[in-house]
């Protein structure tokens, strides 16, 4: 077969930062898939010494997850392996096996660094038409936005991909809500009971739950006063982090109107990146004392 098209979901429920995106696209093509993700991004971690790109969700990394069977191959491994990158790409789709590696982007275009200088970033592969050279990819584009795009073989090859992870969806599940830990997820945020240790996570220094989101938007109010450039990754974590609760819960006004207050504090944040004015600081800090103290 020519083309073959494993199933992705090209607008994930979460598009912050690559592995949530590649993940939960991937996971969420799955008829139930979506339930294993209502289950598990509840959570919320920081590490405030180390800058607010640490806000992330707290639980093991995602490819690592029972969900999926992972293949890893290291660059030591890739160094003394004879190999021929088009060919390993072939046949883990034709297996039905997701290719996610590293590229030099300066090599792919409709991305910031094309033509311009050597980047290592993240690009997903999920099906090929070997008919006409053509391997279906998602990544980030030169905005910075989440989305899909065709790139021919000989364009990936010089791109010299990297840190190979090889994904299989298993299908042997059919995934359920589980109202019980749910419950214990979201007593978890709410600091009721003790947030459970993860190894991938360091004790030291970690802040989880409602006390991770309030110094993050305490940090976030420092910086605008500051007039420093704010990152828009941690604000659309927490976004999205609000649009999962929602999705779970439609019928839930309390989770619609973290929503919206976490969409005012996007906006709000944009504004003041542009222009940072003295009015735009106060409407900044304005948005984040609305949404500190939240429970779920």
């Amino acid at each position: 077969m020519a083309e073959i098209i494993l199933d992705f979901n090209e607008r994930p429920p979460v598009t912050t930062y690559n592995h949530h995106a590649f993940g939960t696209g991937i996971i969420s093509s799955y008829e139930s898939g979506i339930n294993w993700i209502y289950d598990n991004y509840i959570d919320l971690s920081y590490y405030p010494a180390n800058g607010p790109l640490t806000f992330e969700f707290y639980m093991d990394y995602i490819y690592c997850q029972p969900v999926f069977d992972r293949e890893n191959i290291s660059d030591d491994m890739l160094s003394v392996m004879k190999y021929n990158i088009t060919e390993l790409i072939e046949n883990a789709i034709r297996h039905g096996k997701y290719f996610i590696c590293c590229v030099d982007e300066y090599y792919i275009p409709d991305r910031e660094a094309f033509g311009l200088y050597h980047f290592n970033h993240n690009l997903l592969i999920y099906g090929m038409d070997s008919s006409r050279k053509i391997w279906y990819t998602a990544g980030y584009n030169e905005s910075g936005k989440f989305g899909t795009q065709e790139l021919p073989y000989k364009i990936v090859k010089a791109a010299s991909p990297n840190m190979i992870n090889i994904l299989t969806l298993r299908k042997d599940t059919r995934y359920k809500l589980h109202d019980t830990h749910i419950d214990n997820m979201i007593n978890q945020y709410n600091k009721v009971v003790p947030a459970e240790r993860l190894g991938a996570f360091p004790e030291e220094g970690q802040l989880t739950g409602m006390e991770a989101v309030d110094r993050l938007l305490d940090d976030i109010c420092d910086m605008a006063k500051e007039k420093e450039p704010v990152d828009m990754r941690p604000v659309n974590l927490l976004y999205e982090h609000r649009r999962l609760m929602t999705l779970r819960e439609p019928d839930n006004e309390r989770y619609a109107a973290m929503l919206s207050q976490a969409d005012i504090l996007k906006k709000r944040i944009m504004i003041y990146n542009m222009r940072r004015a003295d009015k735009d600081i106060q409407a900044v800090c304005e948005a984040t004392a609305q949404i500190k103290g939240q429970r779920l």
